[in-house]
This record gives C-alpha cells, structure tokens and sequence, in this order.
C-alpha cells in the first residue's frame, strides 16, 4: 500500500508539471533581420477629395519601437530647414500630422529629421500624386509597420469645422527574403491637431465626437466617412465618392513596395 500511495504521488507530481508547461506561455522566437538590402518605394495616389494644403508623413518603425526610419516628410514639418511666413508659425504649436508628432517626433527633435523631403503639395490640376524611395539595409528589421499621415486644412464636415489628420498603416514582413511585396496601407485612424479654434479641430455638433487628446489615436472612422443624422446623435449616409467632407477621399491609392536589391 506504501509503495502504491508513493507511485500515486509520483504521477500527480509528473502530472501537475505537464500541465504546468502545457500552460506556459510560449515565447515567440524573434524574427530574423533581412539577409538583403530592400529599395522601398512609397506610392500615393490622389483621390477626388482635393489636396491643396495638404502635409504628409511617412515612416517605419517595428514593434518594440527600437528601429524607425523616414521616408517621406513635408519640408513645413522639419523645423530645422523650414522658415516659412509667420501664416505657417502655428504648424508646430497647433500640431500639425499630431499622431507622428506625439509617439515620434518629439522624442527625436534635437536630431532633426532624417528623411527624403519634398515642398508642400500645391493645387496643380496636373497633380496625381508622388511615389518616394527609401533604402532599407541589410541586417534591418525584417518586420515592421509602414505608416503614413495626412493633415489638410479648411476640410470641415458635419462633425468638424476642420477634420482631423488621419493616419494610415500597413504591417509588412519581409523575413521570406522575397524578391518584390507591395502591402496597401490603409485608414487606421484620425487624431486632432487641437482642442478648437485657428488650426484645431473644433466640433460642429458639441460634444460629438467626444474630447480626446491632441495625437491621441481614434478608431470611429465613421466621423470622417459619414455624415450625421438625427441631430447630431447617431450617424447618416456615407459621403459621396470623392466628397471633400470625407479625409479619405484624398487617397485612392498607398502603397508600399519592397524590392530586393
């Protein structure tokens, strides 16, 4: 009977610690750098919304945040080049492209920004868009997300005398070594620039969308795409293809493409 009570224990003892493994969390096997340089290739194709006075950013950065780099950035946006007229001196305190401001950019300010920069896009009724290219070196993450940020001003909808800049993105992977993979970025959100008045995004309907931080990230894409109905308490039909009223009409195409080099 001892020896039977002793072999019990044994097996509840192996038991206990299966189980306690199987219910282990896993840890994920880091994934590996890229074994090649990568060309990136950043293409926007304009929408029917208009794009005059529009500024844009786009960037990488992977998921611990410990590699970003540049790809595009409007020349308004970097502070260390730009001396434009004092119509433009509210750009940085009224936080213009607010979400890459606030999780990027003011932790890098005192570097300056390193990046393929352009002017401002200007209302030509020839324009269609751009397309920016970008090295990615070998030994670079091989997992990372793109994203992309457009802000435009005197765009006002039913929710907003201004609408807010919208962030798009696109999680890429390219630890397959593969020769080309181009990934659509797509509307993840919007973030205001400011509470209210010149340069902010001020609410038409008080209270409606509810106050949120300068940069802070929203999801309810639905106070960009739709109009609003039942006196500003639930939401209406979508805005016209190509509606200036909707942000995201400014973009019928973003793409990112890695080639291997």
């Amino acid at each position: 009977m001892k020896r039977a009570m002793v072999l019990l224990s044994a097996m509840c003892a192996l038991g206990l610690a299966a189980s306690c493994i199987a219910s282990a969390p896993q840890q994920q096997e880091a994934p590996p750098p890229t074994g090649a340089d990568y060309e990136l290739e950043l293409r926007f194709e304009k929408g029917g919304a208009p794009v005059d006075n529009i500024i844009h950013v786009a960037w990488i950065e992977n998921r611990d945040e410990s590699f970003f780099k540049y790809i595009f950035t409007s020349e308004r946006l970097d502070y260390t080049v730009f001396t434009g007229n004092s119509g433009y001196s509210n750009i940085r305190t009224k936080a213009t492209c607010p979400y890459w401001r606030k999780s990027l950019y003011e932790t890098t300010l005192d570097d300056g920004i390193d990046a393929v920069s352009g002017p401002t896009r200007k209302p030509e009724g020839s324009y269609t868009g751009f397309s920016s290219l970008t090295a990615l070196p070998e030994g670079s993450p091989s997992r990372f997300t793109a994203y992309f940020e457009i802000d435009r001003s005197f765009d006002g909808n039913d929710w907003w005398n201004d609408q807010p800049a919208i962030l798009y993105s696109a999680d890429v992977d390219l630890s397959g070594g593969e020769a080309q993979k181009t990934i659509a970025l797509t509307a993840r959100g919007w973030s205001r620039n400011a509470g209210g008045g010149s340069g902010g995004n001020e609410n038409q309907i008080a209270g409606n969308p509810p106050a949120s931080t300068i940069g802070a990230l929203q999801a309810e894409m639905r106070y960009i795409t739709r109009k609003a109905a039942s006196g500003g308490t639930a939401f209406g039909d979508a805005y016209a293809a190509g509606s200036a009223s909707d942000a995201t009409n400014m973009t019928a195409s973003l793409t990112l493409t890695a080639t291997r080099q």
